[in-house]
């Protein structure tokens, strides 16, 4: 892979030994699939404790204007880890005040309202999903019955119109929810649909698209080319080049096509990379561009998390844990960028390039915390694959 060469390069001219980014060896399909898993739920919980923390806990990497070389990426990723949190339970992040290393928040919570739509429902479909939603808080002990009520108040009411629910009886239009602002809530329950048709990204966009009845327009968009991508991902020698190629042409429904505009996703895809290159390097140049350039009001829009993503990817030579430390580095909704990253880099290289200690304590959290293994969700996706 030419990122390989590249990082060999740098690490050769700085006079460090040739490090290997990823475990050698081809992952299989299998691997893949659990590390698009794994990746997402340790992102999760990674980012979790840090989530719009302000000050933001830095490196010297990304606190003093430095270029990143060889060394910087290797000593990004031995600084990756999981923390406890020490902050109260709240809705929309974990539900337990200061709870413990590898807890989760809502951005797995949805995964967990997927995995029982693929499971309880006899097709899934937007309506499927939306009636998970509705019972998902009748397992809930009170105190977390009342988290969870406040955490899906919103998007209850989109799902009580999805079942054709008017006004009266608690729906309303999805397209006014968070007042129309394009968030980017589809981004995080539907990230597997790529494990249900690898290498088929046409299919995954128009599945995410179908399944995503809470956004709208750019938003559906831009979370459908995202399963797109991570379906190209879980392909036989796939790279961040493909995924993106792959993210850039898969346009059904020709957003890119539109009079008098142009599609979003491409816009800032181009974006992400021009931050990169006019950051020269440094991160804390690029972590400028991104907080006065990203137009963003909320930091959940949906094109942040691509963007900030990408970027930081591209800044970290592509070294799977170093980028993953550097999105948890520029803060802000970071539990949902980490939560991507680690998607993308575990689709690309397998579970094997997660450490064994992180894979099981969130594994375990899972369990305790909410009953679910993930052991038995790739078993329910690899069954499902027959199915869809």
């Amino acid at each position: 892979m030419l990122t390989q060469i590249i990082f060999w390069l740098i690490s050769l001219l700085c006079g460090k030994p040739e490090v290997n980014i990823v475990p050698s060896g081809q992952p299989t399909r299998e691997d893949k699939i659990k590390g698009l898993i794994v990746g997402s739920v340790i992102g999760d919980a990674a980012g979790g404790p840090v989530e719009f923390v302000f000050p933001v806990e830095q490196s010297r990497w990304t606190a003093r204007e430095l270029r990143l070389d060889g060394r910087g990426v290797l000593d990004l990723s031995t600084r990756f880890k999981l923390r406890p949190y020490f902050k109260e339970a709240a809705p929309y992040a974990q539900w337990r005040d200061n709870a413990p290393s590898g807890t989760i928040t809502d951005d797995t919570r949805f995964k967990v309202i997927f995995f029982n739509a693929l499971e309880n429902q006899p097709t899934l479909d937007a309506s499927s999903f939306a009636r998970e939603i509705l019972t998902f808080e009748q397992q809930f002990s009170q105190e977390e019955y009342v988290l969870c009520r406040e955490w899906l108040k919103e998007f209850k009411y989109a799902a009580q119109w999805q079942l054709g629910r008017p006004e009266t009886e608690g729906g309303l239009p999805p397209d006014r929810m968070w007042a129309g602002r394009p968030s980017m809530a589809g981004q995080m329950p539907f990230l597997p649909v790529a494990a249900l048709r690898p290498n088929d990204p046409l299919w995954c966009y128009k599945k995410t698209w179908e399944l995503d009845f809470f956004d709208t327009g750019v938003s559906k968009d831009i979370h459908a080319a995202v399963v797109a991508g991570l379906s190209e991902a879980l392909s036989e020698g796939a790279d961040w080049e493909s995924i993106e190629e792959t993210m850039r042409n898969t346009d059904p429904y020709h957003f890119e096509g539109a009079k008098y505009s142009r599609r979003m996703l491409n816009t800032w895809l181009d974006f992400a990379h021009d931050a990169v290159r006019r950051a020269n390097g440094k991160p804390k140049i690029l972590f400028e561009i991104l907080e006065q350039e990203l137009k963003a009001e909320k930091w959940w829009e949906c094109w942040v998390p691509v963007v900030v993503v990408f970027s930081c990817a591209e800044m970290a030579q592509y070294h799977p844990i170093a980028s993953m430390q550097l999105v948890l580095e520029f803060g802000h909704d970071s539990d949902s960028y980490a939560q991507l990253m680690g998607a993308f880099m575990g689709a690309l290289h397998g579970q094997q390039v997660f450490d064994p200690v992180m894979v099981q304590t969130v594994k375990d959290r899972l369990y305790k915390d909410y009953h679910q293994s993930m052991d038995d969700w790739l078993i329910l996706l690899k069954e499902s694959t027959c199915k869809y």
